[in-house]
């Protein structure tokens, strides 16, 4: 679930904050063993202008906003793969 509303006083930028939450998964065929649960929260700000007729949008975004540390997953003949950590990237798009 991702929420985004725009400031009310420059609704040309949007602000978005949303959870993810990753419950027990198993790690054995045997269903004993688990991976812990882990909660990410994710943000990210959007600005969007038109200029000079073509819509240009500009995102922030940040994924595991707190860094938490977390198994992504269990592949068996692979074992544990480690969640990934802070990221953020910024993205530019123009449409014409």
């Amino acid at each position: 679930m991702r929420l985004e509303d725009a400031l009310p006083f420059a609704r040309d930028i949007k602000v978005s904050f949303g959870p993810e939450f990753l419950g027990r998964r198993p790690i054995d065929v045997y269903n004993q063993q688990y991976i812990k649960p882990a909660t990410l929260f994710d943000g990210g700000i959007r600005y969007e202008r038109e200029v000079c007729g073509h819509m240009i949008s500009a995102n922030l975004t940040m994924q595991n906003t707190f860094n938490t540390a977390y198994w992504a997953y269990y592949r068996s003949g692979d074992g544990l793969l480690l969640g990934n950590p802070r990221t953020v990237a910024l993205t530019v798009k123009a449409t014409f």
